[in-house]
């Protein structure tokens, strides 16, 4: 079994940490979290809803249905075979996080909608 909790610092400080269950999915959903927060601004909550890819044998990836048909035909161009996941699927996992921002003190939560579970703070 893959456990991997992860987190990013900033500047010395926590930015984010996010966690899903998922086995050797972990290694594959952890990164587009960080990818969607990082590299494509999205807050955690957008970062988690976002559609994900699960990489199959050989060629084959699993999709969720929300990517953009451009992006499917993209990939089959390139020589992968698409599997429809549905719209939200549990193979992809079910990530959870938290967001810092320093200049406020403040922290954002997220959950996904894929499983159970939801932010509380207190």
């Amino acid at each position: 079994m893959c456990l991997a909790p992860s987190q990013v610092w900033r500047d010395g400080e926590p930015y984010l940490v996010v966690g899903t269950p998922g086995s050797h999915g972990i290694l594959q959903t952890t990164p587009q979290l960080i990818v969607n927060v990082v590299d494509h601004g999205l807050d955690i909550q957008e970062a988690i809803e976002a559609p994900r890819i699960r990489i199959g044998r050989g060629t084959l990836l699993g999709l969720e249905s929300r990517f953009s048909p451009a992006t499917v035909a993209a990939l089959g161009d390139r020589g992968h075979r698409v599997h429809d996941l549905g719209a939200w699927s549990r193979v992809v996992g079910g990530a959870h996080g938290v967001l810092f921002d320093p200049g406020t003190s403040t922290m954002w939560g997220g959950a996904d909608p894929r499983r159970d579970g939801y932010a509380l703070a207190w």
